[in-house]
């Protein structure tokens, strides 16, 4: 079985807006400027960006948001910020500046990779009450633990959820299907046409 490279980053932290373009860069944009303070620049430097390769940190020197046209049926904007929380503070606040929308959010730290592995999967519309599905399995200091809330989706198999190790329960794996369902080939990300850097935001020096 061949590995895809992508299966290899240890850390996924990134969310995908069911939206079009040009109101996904808007409202990203806007969000940004609000918060920045010392201001919001397109990114410099020539280094290549590629969707789930933004190096992650806790608190980087300058904050970065890049954002990726995907290949899928519908319009599909990938998110990613070097934050290790994959800056979750915007992913809510598009939510809400696009309510008719969805936007489904992503942590994956596969366990036997980190000291806190974690599975997510949040799908996000606030025309439908914020958050409508979230699954996750993780393991924090009292063992793992597993959770979902929302309606159960059409692409998901509760049979799975019943498995006798908790970190069996959702993986990484079961993510990749999910997006495969909103028509999102996670895997295929790997290869340069299929997908297409629209903007790089980066954060004005502190």
């Amino acid at each position: 079985m061949t590995t895809n490279k992508l299966d290899l980053i240890d850390f996924w932290a990134f969310t995908i807006a069911f939206a079009p373009e040009d109101v996904v860069v808007d409202a990203v944009e806007r969000q940004l400027s609000n918060w920045w303070k010392t201001g919001v620049r397109t990114c410099q430097g020539d280094e290549p960006l590629a969707p789930l390769q933004l190096p992650k940190e806790y608190n980087p020197a300058r904050l970065r948001v890049a954002l990726f046209a995907l290949e899928s049926p519908s319009p599909a904007i990938l998110i990613e910020s070097n934050l290790t929380d994959g800056y979750r503070s915007l992913s809510k606040m598009l939510a809400r500046a696009l309510p008719a929308e969805t936007l489904a959010m992503v942590r994956s730290k596969p366990a036997g990779r980190d000291e806190w592995p974690i599975e997510e999967f949040c799908l996000m519309n606030e025309s439908q009450g914020g958050f409508v599905r979230h699954v996750w399995a993780a393991l924090d200091t009292s063992g793992w633990k597993f959770g979902n809330t929302g309606d159960l989706r059409e692409f998901e198999d509760p049979e799975r959820y019943r498995k006798r190790r908790i970190r069996d329960r959702f993986t990484r794996g079961q993510i990749v299907e999910f997006l495969e369902w909103l028509g999102v080939d996670l895997w295929s990300l790997a290869e340069p046409d299929s997908y297409r850097l629209m903007k790089c935001f980066e954060q004005g020096p502190r």
